[in-house]
């Protein structure tokens, strides 16, 4: 059979096997690391075939997929929000004032970020809102805060589901995420930005994860030979499903992907855990070694194929230490700073807690 149903002790098992996680939640952060590096220099482009961006889709899934792992009976929808924005807010906070005090000492150095209070301060409290420097671009001032926008979107549906008995809560999710969207798609205009941030398809990729998740929770696993399947349908379905809503085009094959890596059973491999650990401070800080990288580097390549390939694979390597340094010291330091009670009472375990990249 391809798919069996584990007794036992489900949690313990789950447990076990989420190094699965740790690993897909490195490989979608290099995947978008890929994507930033390959069109840091407009001329290597072109070296480079144009794939990774589903990186973030496979976050999205991760992160439905783990909030019901670590959902329990004890949370609230406060503390539930409460850890969230303990966990995420801190480093995003601290990169995102790194940004802006460069836009504003250089704004020279950046082709679209502009400094502006009002811009500042929807950007840290993840309201989503039309960028100064992009016409019709709902983005904040650290580019890929864009996605914790949706992360925090998401938490706080997931967190109104929580008053709901737990067998409703996946429903009572898709069907608040779906009747915004809906109204989102009815009412679409550009002079609103949350409309044009909640019609995106993207959204129900969070759903998807909370369904596997929950599958999985349950005890259903699939086997050797239907987690191959799955990864086979994920590549044809990501060569074939281009031009579709992104949440077809990505998600879909996102979602087969981390089904059937997920089921695998792989050794602990810790450099991978460890770079797993780190995809938070990775996903947040490359872009600001990658900006280095763009100004010295160029002028000393040249250009070419070899050019191109030295500087995409020198701006990762650089990205991926300087990301394990700011996890190492940095975002683990603000981490040890949080209560050791949640501000409003609740308990959510906090191993293999994924943001988005």
């Amino acid at each position: 059979m391809l798919i069996s149903h584990e007794t036992g002790s489900i949690e313990s098992s789950t447990r076990m096997k989420l190094h699965n996680v740790q690993y897909l939640r490195a490989l979608a952060a290099l995947l978008i690391v890929y994507v930033h590096a390959r069109h840091q220099v407009g001329d290597y482009a072109a070296y480079f075939p144009d794939f990774g961006n589903i990186g973030v889709d496979l976050f999205f899934v991760i992160s439905g997929f783990i909030m019901v792992w670590i959902a329990s009976d004890l949370d609230t929808p406060f503390s539930f929000i409460s850890k969230r924005i303990q966990r995420i807010a801190p480093l995003y906070w601290s990169a995102t004032l790194l940004m802006a005090s460069l836009v504003f000492l250089f704004p020279e150095l950046f082709k679209t970020a502009v400094f502006s209070i009002g811009h500042l301060i929807k950007s840290l409290l993840f309201i989503p809102h039309y960028s100064p420097g992009q016409i019709n671009k709902v983005g904040p001032l650290l580019h890929p805060g864009w996605t914790l926008n949706y992360e925090m979107y998401f938490y706080s549906v997931f967190a109104l589901s929580l008053c709901v008995p737990k067998l409703y809560r996946l429903v009572t999710v898709f069907g608040i995420i779906l009747a915004l969207f809906c109204v989102s798609v009815f009412w679409k205009s550009q002079n609103f930005a949350i409309l044009t941030f909640l019609g995106n398809s993207i959204v129900f990729e969070f759903v998807a994860g909370m369904f596997i998740g929950t599958l999985y929770r349950s005890g259903i696993r699939l086997n050797k030979t239907a987690s191959f399947l799955f990864l086979l349908g994920s590549a044809i379905s990501y060569v074939t499903l281009i031009g579709l809503p992104r949440g077809l085009s990505n998600g879909l094959p996102a979602l087969l992907f981390f089904v059937g890596f997920l089921n695998l059973k792989l050794p602990l491999a810790r450099w991978a855990s460890k770079l797993g650990d780190s995809s938070y401070s990775l996903y947040l800080s490359h872009l600001f070694v990658m900006g280095v990288c763009r100004a010295l580097l160029p002028t000393y390549l040249g250009d070419g194929i070899f050019a191109a390939i030295v500087f995409v694979l020198t701006t990762a390597c650089l990205s991926i230490l300087v990301g394990l340094l700011v996890y190492s010291y940095i975002e683990t330091g603000l981490l040890k700073w949080r209560p050791k009670r949640p501000i409003i009472k609740g308990s959510i375990p906090e191993k293999v807690t994924p943001t988005a990249g």
